[in-house]
C-alpha cells in the first residue's frame, strides 16, 4: 500500500515532523526537493533542515487513503510533534482551484514556455547527454496501437487541431525542404513484388497509389524506407542506371 502515515525526523529523533500522503515515496520525493530548494512551506522544517541536513524518513503506519486524516490526527494527538506547524489534521484530496488561479497558473506556464532560459534548463534536465531512453517492447507497442485502433477524434477537436494547426509559427521550419522532397519521392520509379511473387514497375510512386483509389502515398514511402509490406506488397524504389 503506497498510502500512509510518516515522520520526519532530525536530530536522533528529537526534532520530528509528523505527516500524510497518499503515496508516500513521492511525497518524501517532494519534501526533499522543497527543502533543498529553500521554499518549503513549513518554515520550522525548513529551519531545522538547514541547521541539520539530512533528515529520517519512518513510515509509521500504511493506511487507506479514506483513513488519512484520522490515523494522522491520531499520531499528532498521542506523540506530539514538535515541527508541525499546525497540530489538525488536514487534506488537500478533493480540493479544487478557482477559474482564477486556473488562469493564473496557465499564464504562468505560458509565460514560462516562452523563456529561452527556462527552455533549455528543462531541456538539459530531460535529455541528460548519453541518456539513452528505453526501448519499447513489441507488447507495449501492439498494447498501445490496439488501444487507439479506430478511434476517431471528435468534430471540436478536430476543429481545434485545425485551429492551433493554422495559428503555428512555421518561420522556424524551412518547409521547402520538406516539400521538395516529398516531390522529389513522388517521381521516382517504384517496384511492387506481391505475396505471390508478381512483380509491377511503375513510372512513380504517384502512379503507384493510384491502383489503391488513394492519394496518400506517405504510407507507401514508409514502406519503401523501412522495408515493411504495405498492401501485401513489398516496395523498392528504381534506381536509374
Amino acid at each position: 500500500m503506497k498510502s500512509g502515515i510518516y515522520k520526519i525526523s532530525f536530530d536522533k529523533g528529537r526534532l520530528f515532523y509528523i505527516g500524510s500522503a497518499v503515496d508516500l515515496i513521492k511525497r518524501k520525493s517532494n519534501h526533499l526537493s522543497d527543502l533543498n530548494k529553500k521554499k518549503h512551506c513549513n518554515r520550522h522544517l525548513q529551519n531545522v533542515y538547514n541547521k541539520h541536513g539530512m533528515f529520517d524518513f519512518e513510515i509509521l503506519e500504511n493506511c487507506n487513503k479514506d483513513y488519512l486524516i484520522k490515523r494522522e490526527q491520531h499520531y499528532l494527538d498521542t506523540m506530539k510533534p514538535n515541527l508541525n506547524i499546525l497540530k489538525i489534521a488536514h487534506s488537500a484530496l478533493g480540493y479544487k482551484h478557482t477559474e482564477e488561479t486556473i488562469k493564473k497558473f496557465k499564464k504562468i506556464a505560458k509565460d514560462k514556455s516562452k523563456c529561452n532560459e527556462w527552455r533549455e534548463k528543462v531541456s538539459k534536465t530531460w535529455f541528460k547527454k548519453g541518456c539513452k531512453h528505453p526501448q519499447q517492447t513489441k507488447e507495449s507497442i501492439d498494447k498501445r496501437v490496439k488501444k487507439f485502433t479506430g478511434y476517431k477524434h471528435t468534430k471540436e477537436a478536430k476543429e481545434k487541431m485545425s485551429k492551433k494547426a493554422k495559428e503555428r509559427d512555421y518561420s522556424r521550419i524551412d518547409i521547402s525542404k520538406f516539400i521538395q522532397s516529398g516531390i522529389d519521392a513522388s517521381k521516382k520509379p517504384v517496384k511492387q513484388i506481391k505475396e505471390n511473387g508478381d512483380v509491377v514497375n511503375f513510372n512513380s510512386m504517384t502512379d503507384a497509389i493510384k491502383q489503391f483509389k488513394t492519394k496518400q502515398s506517405r504510407h507507401l514511402k514508409n514502406s519503401i524506407a523501412t522495408g515493411k509490406t504495405y498492401k501485401k506488397s513489398k516496395w523498392f524504389f528504381i534506381e536509374k542506371t
